[in-house]
């Protein structure tokens, strides 16, 4: 491989990847093959990003990365990736599609970790914000993804 080829090369493992783990997390049932084919695609998503990716490239490997660990009940971990996600889209030039889902994975972690106020705290910043995306479609996708996150028991 041509040294110029390598961005092209991380940048199509990235997308590649990606799309495998979000294609799987999707699932309503996996095998534990599938759930381990899911986790490293999340994180091998992230480290093509890495080499390659801009700063939003990372926090939407992070919001992935926070589901996945969500997913598969690893609470502190899905937490410290979707916090990331958040604190990037609350500082920087973001989609309204990108801050609401950072709100709804932190909300999916806080459920995993069974922290059921700060569950329902994050969960309803993610409705409102999610309420608040002003392209339809983007509205859409985030509505449709928001249902799998749990409810809190109290809405």
């Amino acid at each position: 491989m041509y040294t110029e080829d390598i961005p092209t090369a991380h940048r199509w493992f990235a997308i590649d990847c990606n799309n495998i783990a979000w294609d799987l997390a999707s699932q309503s049932k996996r095998t534990s093959d599938e759930d381990l084919q899911m986790f490293n695609a999340a994180h091998a998503s992230a480290y093509h990003w890495s080499q390659v990716g801009e700063p939003l490239n990372y926090a939407r490997a992070d919001t992935l990365l926070s589901h996945v660990h969500a997913l598969l009940s690893q609470g502190r971990n899905a937490l410290f990736f979707g916090k990331r996600a958040l604190h990037f889209c609350q500082n920087n030039p973001c989609d309204e599609l990108d801050l609401a889902t950072a709100y709804s994975e932190v909300a999916f972690a806080h459920f995993v970790l069974k922290q059921p106020s700060e569950h329902l705290n994050y969960y309803e910043e993610a409705y409102k914000t999610g309420k608040s995306i002003s392209d339809y479609v983007d509205r859409e996708i985030f509505f449709s993804e928001f249902a799998h996150i749990p409810a809190p028991e109290n809405l």
